[in-house]
């Protein structure tokens, strides 16, 4: 049996092991429950999850292009926030717009009041994407934000 501050001393390795694995795209919890109480940032990929709470709060920063899987409900308590990237919103990628934020699809999102879940600014750029203003003029529309919104209106009108 290991004493205490053997166990004391492994800690830093543990998560030193698991930013490794994050850092490294695997998905966070694959078909577990993830609790998320310090910030974290996950790179951009597909997590698959049962549970996802974001609590006392931390903060989660999810990259853009990532896919996120939640069979049951998404939880963010606390003062806690949800921060939803882009990626590929300024240029096109090989002659083509290819803007992505991040998908999320789960069987409940419960927002408490003092908590968010924000995707603010992470739109194509001034100027850019398939129907950016030409180069010295002016461009108007939120296309990130309204085609969020549009989405989620979508969703509650088939349920």
């Amino acid at each position: 049996m290991k004493n205490l501050s053997t166990v004391r001393q492994s800690t830093p390795q543990l998560v030193a092991l698991f930013l490794a694995l994050a850092a490294s795209g695997v998905a966070h919890g694959q078909s577990g429950i993830e609790v998320i109480s310090v910030n974290t940032t996950w790179t951009s990929g597909s997590y698959q999850l049962t549970s996802l709470t974001v609590k006392s709060g931390a903060t989660l920063t999810v990259a853009g292009g990532t896919t996120l899987t939640v069979s049951g409900a998404v939880l963010v308590t606390g003062d806690s926030s949800i921060v939803l990237q882009s990626v590929n919103n300024t240029a096109q990628v090989n002659g083509a717009w290819a803007g992505a934020g991040v998908t999320i699809s789960a069987a409940s999102v419960e927002v408490d009041a003092g908590s968010s879940m924000v995707a603010d600014g992470q739109g194509y750029a001034i100027s850019a994407g398939p129907g950016g203003a030409p180069t010295g003029q002016s461009g108007a529309g939120g296309s990130y934000a309204a085609q969020l919104e549009e989405q989620v209106a979508a969703h509650l009108r088939s349920r």
